[in-house]
């Protein structure tokens, strides 16, 4: 198992990245690629990523890559960097975290017992108890192929939902029928928060993302959304018991859904 981390940053958090990165960078087990992919342009803002902060980044060690792409697809921008081995699994990470080597282990550790009882899934930590969700994650781990096509998902939606990464990412798992096997939080194992906000920076990011949130859910409900072919059929490396692909679609709330019987772990 190679161990890929995968994150992106703004201008505004380049000091809490740094820390971010560092914490991987000195992380057991170790990561075989860390991996921060900042955009040239940002949605919302016209500063320019600071090359001396890329320097920075760099110098932390030498499996440090910082990976410039044209357009910036948000806070999902995070996803883009992750390994497309058939032995790479990515851990997504939030650039105003910190993350202990204990956290790590333990996701490591519950992909391991999954893939022998269950096959290859997702797992997530949450700050709650989320059954079947990615929301409030605070870690979560990827087998090879299940983010595979994400980006070509995120090209198609309106630019104001790209505000936020949890929701559409739990779309993109459930149209491609891929369930997540949920870790519960323990406070030791809590990623330490480096970037904070004024309450007025917090007011403003909780109302811009609720209007991301109407947006997008404004989009699953309109048409367009089911004719999209955006999503490529997923090929466990692994397991056989991931069920085939079928058109893409979600079961909108009230439908049945075969994620509801993924189970949380205690």
């Amino acid at each position: 198992m190679k161990l890929i981390a995968s994150l992106t940053t703004i201008p505004d958090r380049e000091g809490g990245c740094y820390k971010c990165v560092k914490s991987l960078v000195n992380a057991r087990p170790r990561f075989h690629k860390i991996v921060v992919v900042i955009p040239m342009t940002f949605l919302r803002m016209t500063k320019v990523y600071p090359q001396k902060a890329i320097r920075k980044l760099l110098a932390l060690d030498k499996r440090v890559e910082v990976k410039r792409r044209e357009g910036d697809l948000g806070p999902g921008t995070k996803y883009l960097g992750y390994g497309k081995g058939k032995n790479e699994f990515t851990f997504i990470c939030d650039d105003d975290k910190t993350y202990p080597s204990h956290l790590i282990k333990a996701l490591v550790k519950k992909m391991k017992k999954a893939k022998r009882n269950r096959g290859l899934f997702p797992v997530v930590l949450n700050s709650k108890k989320l059954n079947n969700h990615v929301r409030g994650m605070n870690g979560l781990l990827c087998p090879p192929g299940s983010i595979e096509g994400y980006e070509d998902f995120l090209k198609i939606l309106p630019k104001e939902a790209l505000e936020i990464d949890d929701d559409t990412f739990e779309v993109f798992l459930q149209a491609k029928k891929i369930p997540v096997i949920h870790l519960k939080r323990f406070k030791r194992w809590n990623p330490i928060f480096t970037n904070h906000l004024s309450p007025h920076a917090l007011s403003a990011n909780r109302k811009r993302r609720q209007r991301a949130k109407a947006t997008f859910q404004k989009f699953l409900k309109s048409p367009p959304f089911e004719s999209h072919s955006w999503s490529p059929p997923f090929e466990s490396h692994e397991s056989t018991s991931t069920p085939p692909l079928s058109p893409p679609g979600l079961p909108l709330s009230g439908s049945p859904s075969p994620f509801r019987q993924s189970t949380s772990d205690e």
